[in-house]
């Protein structure tokens, strides 16, 4: 989908129903998806997650173009599918030479009653479509997975200093820009057990070492580490 914003132009805010890469061609724009705020502007492309609020704003005085490539994957814990993130491409005219390709070629393809009007041009649109999301997919698990680990390593440190507030998944999964369910699944394959068994480890050491050089009653070390 090809998108122009006009200079100070405001996206309403809507849900997402699919995973898509986003493609600046021209301008500068604001774009909020969950919260998360990214400067999107040239060399660089976004990743929105499904069932995402997204929002866009364009507030420089020049009109700013977008391409949005959407697609619907069964990976339901793929890193690089089920998170928000931005890609910094380069200058990479040969990509953006296809997007355009692409998107000249899918007015050949469909009629307004749905019926397909030129296989050939259906043909090289596929194809073009594949090639860019090879591209894109090659970077984004390279990013992904440094990001991803940053982000498990960072919730490890958070919830052994903050064992005895409570936690929930949604809460930890909102800190990276996750899902609950998401954040869950990644936290448990980097690390072997689930944030929240984490969690009560952090809690249950904390409570050996009261029990050992304090004083205090059971009851009030409970209390200490969050239970």
């Amino acid at each position: 989908h090809y998108k122009r914003y006009s200079a100070g132009h405001k996206e309403p805010g809507y849900r997402t129903a699919l995973a898509s890469f986003i493609f600046a061609l021209e301008g500068q724009s604001l774009i909020n998806l969950d919260g998360q705020a990214f400067e999107f502007g040239a060399n660089r492309v976004i990743h929105c997650a499904p069932n995402q609020h997204f929002t866009a704003q364009n507030g420089s005085e020049r009109p700013a173009e977008i391409y949005e490539l959407a697609y619907m994957s069964d990976s339901a814990y793929s890193d690089y599918m089920n998170a928000p993130y931005q890609l910094a491409i380069g200058n990479r005219p040969q990509l953006f030479s296809m997007l355009h390709r692409m998107s000249a070629l899918s007015q050949k393809v469909i009629t307004q009653e749905g019926a397909m009007k030129d296989g050939s041009a259906m043909l090289q649109s596929k194809m073009l479509t594949y090639a860019i999301f090879v591209e894109m997919f090659s970077s984004a698990q390279s990013v992904r997975r440094n990001d991803v680990q940053v982000a498990v390593e960072d919730a490890k440190s958070y919830m052994e200093q903050n064992y005895m507030k409570q936690h929930t998944l949604c809460a930890l999964g909102r800190r990276y820009g996750m899902s609950g369910k998401y954040f869950a699944a990644i936290f448990k394959r980097y690390t072997g057990i689930s944030p929240i068994e984490y969690v009560i480890t952090c809690r249950l050491d904390a409570a050996k070492r009261l029990l050992q050089s304090t004083a205090y009653t059971v009851k009030e070390v409970s209390y200490s580490v969050g239970y």
